[in-house]
Parts: C-alpha cells; sequence; structure tokens
C-alpha cells in the first residue's frame, strides 16, 4: 500500500531530453563530453583520449548484482549496494590510447551507477561508479582506466547530471518528512510525509504520465489552504478610486472592500473546493461640475457610485474564483 502526503515525480523520458538538450550544445560537447590524459607508469609513457560519442541515457531501474560487483568508484574502489540506485548507459565512448607497448584506438559501450540523494527536501542525482571488467586487463590498462578514464567519466556524469533535481517544494508553516526515493516504472519518484503521519512509502501508487508531476493528499491540500488563507486571503483589501464623466463635469469615487472572514473545504474531488466568506463594502462618490450642469452631473454621480459598487464586487468575484481555482493549491503549478 502506498502512504504519502506529497508524491513528487520525474520522468525518464524528460530526464534524458534535458541530457540531450546539455549533449547538443557544441560549447559543452566539447569541454564536458570529452577529456584526456598524459603521464607514465612504472617508466613507461602512456596518453589516452576519450570522447562520448552519444549523449548518455538514465534507466531508471535497479542495477544486477554483476552491476554492483563490476562497479568502481573514483577511489578505485568497490561500492555496496544502495538504494535509489540506477543505471546510466553511455553506448558509445571513444578511447584512444597509445604508449610504447600499444596502441589502442576502439569505441565500446559503458555503463555507470547513479543514485539520487537527499538534501533536506532537495533531491539531487550523483554519479557515484562506472562498472568495468578489469579481470583481463594489463598493469597498464588497470592503471588508466582506475585512475584517469574513471574519475574523468564520473566527473562528467556528475556535471551533467547537476542541473537534473526535482524541484524542492516548500510549504510555509508545514512540515513534511524527509523523503523516501524509489525508481518505479520509468519514473524517479520522492514521497514525503506531513511529520506526525511518519515515513511514507511508494507502494503500488498509480503513476500520472506526466512528464512532472506533484500529487498531494487531501489533508496536505487542507493544510495549504489554511495556511493561505490565515495569513495572504483573510483580511485582504481591495481598494479603487476613480472619475467617471466628460464635458466640464466628473463623479469621483471611492470603493474599498475587505474579505473579514473566509473557509475553505478541500473535497475527495481534487479539482473542486468549496469556499464560504463574508465581505464588508463600501462606495461613495461626488461632483465636480459647473453649476448649469447640475441635473447631468447626477447622471455621472449615480455612474459613479454604480463603477465604485462593481469595483468591490469584481474584486471580490476575484478572490472567490481564486480560492476556489485548484491550480492556486497545485505545486505543480506554481
Amino acid at each position: 500500500m502506498s502512504h504519502y502526503d506529497l508524491l513528487v515525480g520525474l520522468s525518464e523520458t524528460k530526464l534524458n531530453l534535458m541530457i540531450q538538450q546539455a549533449y547538443d550544445s557544441e560549447s559543452l560537447k566539447d569541454s564536458l563530453f570529452s577529456g584526456g590524459e598524459s603521464g607514465s607508469f612504472t617508466g613507461m609513457s602512456y596518453n589516452l583520449n576519450w570522447q562520448v560519442k552519444t549523449a548518455p541515457t538514465l534507466v531508471l531501474g535497479a542495477p544486477s548484482n554483476d552491476d554492483w560487483s563490476q562497479a568502481i568508484k573514483e577511489d578505485g574502489q568497490t561500492i555496496a549496494p544502495q538504494s535509489g540506485a540506477f543505471m546510466v548507459d553511455i553506448s558509445a565512448l571513444s578511447l584512444k590510447l597509445v604508449t610504447v607497448a600499444e596502441n589502442l584506438d576502439t569505441t565500446i559501450p559503458v555503463k555507470a551507477i547513479c543514485a539520487a540523494s537527499v538534501n533536506g527536501n532537495a533531491l539531487s542525482i550523483e554519479a557515484k561508479a562506472v562498472i568495468v571488467n578489469l579481470s583481463n586487463a594489463t598493469a597498464m590498462d588497470k592503471f588508466v582506466i582506475s585512475k584517469v578514464l574513471i574519475p574523468g567519466l564520473l566527473k562528467m556524469l556528475n556535471q551533467t547530471l547537476s542541473g537534473l533535481k526535482i524541484p524542492e517544494l516548500n510549504f510555509a508553516g508545514i512540515s513534511l518528512t524527509a523523503p523516501v526515493v524509489e525508481m518505479k516504472s520509468g519514473y524517479l519518484l520522492a514521497a514525503f510525509n506531513l511529520v506526525k503521519d511518519g515515513t511514507p512509502s511508494v507502494g503500488d501508487v498509480a503513476i500520472p504520465s506526466d512528464a512532472f508531476f506533484a500529487l498531494m493528499s487531501q489533508e496536505l491540500v487542507q493544510n495549504v489552504v489554511n495556511y493561505e488563507v490565515q495569513h495572504n486571503v483573510q483580511g485582504k483589501k481591495f481598494d479603487k478610486s476613480g472619475s467617471e464623466g466628460a464635458a466640464g463635469f466628473s463623479a469621483n469615487y471611492h470603493a474599498w472592500g475587505k474579505i473579514e472572514s473566509l473557509s475553505v473545504k478541500t473535497t475527495s474531488n481534487p479539482l473542486k473546493l468549496n469556499a464560504s466568506a463574508d465581505l464588508s463594502m463600501s462606495a461613495s462618490a461626488g461632483i465636480d461640475t459647473p453649476l448649469g450642469f447640475l441635473s447631468d452631473a447626477a447622471g455621472a454621480v449615480v455612474d459613479g457610485v454604480s463603477t465604485a459598487a462593481n469595483a468591490v464586487a469584481d474584486g471580490a468575484k476575484q478572490a472567490a474564483e481564486t480560492i476556489v481555482n485548484p491550480d492556486t493549491w497545485n505545486p505543480s503549478k506554481w
């Protein structure tokens, strides 16, 4: 069973589109998706150049046991399996290695393990290790791969992935738990609960087809509505001044309105809110006219009062429409 007050999701397709856009940038392709180094190992010089020939793609599925056993971190050590991990494919990596003993010029597929990490309520994606089988590699190959290629690829992936973050959703006056992160049906999911509800779970949640979504429980929506009503809506004033008339006379008017009290309740239908409000409003008008036009000015005063009343009514109408519009409380629309 799923249990959450807020579920945020970002699709694999959307994430890969963002990576493709970075890869298609000519400046980034030259500076980010290639690298190399020259040096020596046990007295033997080497020169290694590498280039990513196609955009990396995320595969939001858990690594296999074999993947974990062959994954090597930047420090050359293996990595222990962890939750929230998934794969990145680099289908075409060009390698050019020149040493006294050998010349290598080849293109190979490479995979890496990434994971979603949590900092407060913010989520980011980090490349953890590169999957490589070194069982048949020479001592020189092992050195170059471990000390040059793997650190270079992890740096490239982390710079690429640094912009792939699920937006941090802050709710004023409302405390949420740290998120639980899962990969499900091609989506990166982060589930939060109100603190009083304990640790969230994704379980058998039905996932929308949107590239990015944020689903809120009725209880969380009500908490958000209550806060917004108390701090940003209740007591709100509408004020408008102006004039009506022409040809030497005019009616000046001033109208104001205030939301004295407001009650908004959520319903089982996420697209519907019930609201009731007590409003106070007032309008006044005066005349500025030559003596001979008093009769015409009287009509202008009537127009002024009418305009003033309409100004208050329009303000109240706009407030009501904003309150009952579900997009007002939907974080994915903010």
